[in-house]
């Protein structure tokens, strides 16, 4: 595993790039695109294991921080959509030099699943494949449930009278989520995030892993049933059941084996 730093001056982007550990190597890259705020922090091991278990498969991986975010350049409350999107590509481009492989596919889980969807159609070679865990498809749906679990998380104070807990919460909510940034610019941007955003992703193959027994799943196979779009997407059901938007970390780690084990069957092409 190597770090690295790519991207324009003054806005390098940080990666771990990892070759291929076992004997013989696919010939593909995977690009692995984060969540946002606190989900990335559930999700850091989460992260890791993929990243090993896909180089153990033959892959070279690129797992990167967008900007703004993590160890890349940027405050935390520079985030911005359109730097976002192009972040992805500059990855993209960044594996396919250092592997010299012509093939890569990209993993995106929650609202970078939403991302990738949508860099996907900038790039002028989409994905191989792309596969996408539980994606964004309803913007204002996902701010609602940030708030929610940021006013769970504040209410932690319990010394504090309603009136002041209520006034509290309202004002923190205009600036931050879970203790992450998100200014009213990045929020405008996030709620136009509508299922268009998944329909209109290109790439050879389209994999959204769902759990089957939520009403995200339900709102899945409806967009998917009325749309007319011509990507190949596959909605693939697991028992994997995630509170993603949650400050407790520390109490609920995030490694299902079955999920991790159709995400690596998707990319080798095998499920």
């Amino acid at each position: 595993m190597r770090p690295i730093r790519f991207g324009p001056v003054g806005r390098e982007l940080f990666g771990l790039f990892q070759l291929p550990t076992a004997g013989e190597t696919l010939g593909q890259s995977v690009v692995i695109c984060n969540p946002f705020g606190q989900e990335y922090v559930r999700c850091h091991r989460l992260i890791k294991v993929i990243a090993d278990r896909l180089a153990r498969a033959g892959f070279h991986v690129l797992r990167f921080d967008f900007f703004g975010t993590g160890d890349s350049a940027g405050d935390d409350g520079d985030g911005d959509f359109m730097q976002w999107l192009n972040d992805i590509q500059l990855a993209h481009e960044e594996v396919s030099k250092l592997s010299g492989n012509a093939s890569t596919s990209w993993i995106g889980l929650r609202l970078g699943g939403s991302i990738a969807a949508m860099a996907s159609q900038r790039v002028d070679v989409p994905p191989r494949r792309l596969v996408l865990w539980d994606p964004v498809i309803d913007g204002d749906s996902y701010i609602k449930e940030l708030e929610a679990s940021h006013i769970a998380g504040m209410g932690l104070l319990a010394h504090w009278s309603r009136t002041k807990f209520e006034q509290t919460a309202a004002a923190s909510m205009h600036h931050e989520m879970l203790g992450f940034a998100l200014p009213k610019e990045l929020r405008q941007q996030i709620s136009k995030i509508s299922p268009i955003t998944l329909t209109s992703a290109r790439a050879q193959q389209i994999e959204v892993f769902c759990n089957a027994n939520t009403e995200h799943f339900r709102q899945l196979e409806k967009i998917l049933v009325a749309s007319a779009s011509t990507s190949p997407i596959r909605l693939m059901p697991i028992e994997t059941k995630i509170m993603w938007a949650s400050n407790e970390a520390m109490n609920s780690a995030i490694v299902p084996s079955e999920a991790l084990s159709g995400i690596i069957a998707s990319l080798l092409g095998v499920s």
